[in-house]
């Protein structure tokens, strides 16, 4: 069992789970605090879950190493026509150490993009994702609606940004592109990883591309983050029987120290030592 000085040592594992397909309205204000679930201790390792879509507020002693590991919400798919819509992308996952300043951490995982809806006609456009965080800030982009002549696949929605503040310091993973519609004989496009070049100037993302008065899928929306990700736009591609395709949205940026490392695949975690006097 390790030790600090003569004290045991437990080491907290405090897991942030974003629940695939929770989608809640836009945040308009502070959202009531969420009581922190009770941790599951094994071995000297603790977890605590929480839900997307609530605020908590979570507190580490002062003077701590806290390893942080954020992941952002994945975008939503695109709807079905006679071929399937894109795949959502999933957010992203950034891991690193800061030293806690004992003040309360207040932690926002994100909600993913819903899906968008299938053989549509002036409709199914998914929503994006939401967190609590005030104002909706980070919330992914809407997918737009097929079309209004034929009927073709919706966009789905971006991926809202997972956020944790500790005063003035904001740590951010972005939020997932959602999907392309599919169209009469064309996979609708997948949602797209992170790029610097396709950002909206806040962080909302974008929403997606509607075709309006013509045949064709609706555009992914943008994932949130520090700026959020562009929809997709729309394209005329031959193998898709001339009919408008909506592209996949963009993920949204990060906001993390720097040398912080961006991972393929972790949980969204805070994961730090505490004096077993503490609990």
């Amino acid at each position: 069992m390790p030790t600090w000085g003569s004290k045991t040592i437990r080491t907290w594992f405090v897991a942030l789970l974003a629940l695939a397909g929770a989608v809640l309205g836009v945040s308009t204000s502070l959202a009531a605090v969420t009581a922190n679930p009770t941790p599951t201790c094994t071995n000297n390792i603790c977890t605590v879950t929480f839900a997307a879509g609530n605020e908590y507020s979570y507190t580490v002693p002062a003077g701590t190493p806290v390893t942080m590991t954020i992941k952002g919400a994945r975008g939503g798919n695109g709807g079905n026509d006679s071929s399937a819509g894109g795949t959502g992308v999933g957010g992203e996952v950034v891991s690193f150490t800061v030293t806690s300043n004992g003040s309360a951490y207040s932690i926002y995982p994100g909600n993913s993009g819903s899906g968008g809806g299938s053989a549509a006609t002036g409709s199914g456009a998914g929503a994006g994702g939401t967190s609590a965080y005030p104002n909706g800030a980070y919330n992914g982009g809407n997918g737009a609606a097929a079309g209004n002549v034929g009927s073709s696949g919706g966009g789905g929605g971006g991926g809202a940004a997972s956020v944790v503040q500790q005063g003035a310091n904001l740590y951010i993973a972005g939020g997932g592109g959602g999907a392309g519609g599919g169209n009469n004989g064309c996979v609708g496009s997948n949602g797209n990883a992170y790029s610097s070049s396709f950002l909206n100037t806040s962080g909302v993302g974008t929403a997606g591309s509607y075709p309006g008065n013509v045949d064709g899928s609706g555009g992914g929306g943008g994932g949130g983050g520090l700026l959020g990700g562009r929809g997709g736009t729309l394209s005329v591609i031959p193998a898709c029987s001339g009919e408008q395709h909506g592209g996949g949205g963009y993920t949204g940026s990060n906001s993390v120290p720097a040398g912080a490392t961006v991972t393929a695949n972790s949980n969204l975690c805070l994961l730090y030592t505490s004096d077993a006097a503490d609990e």
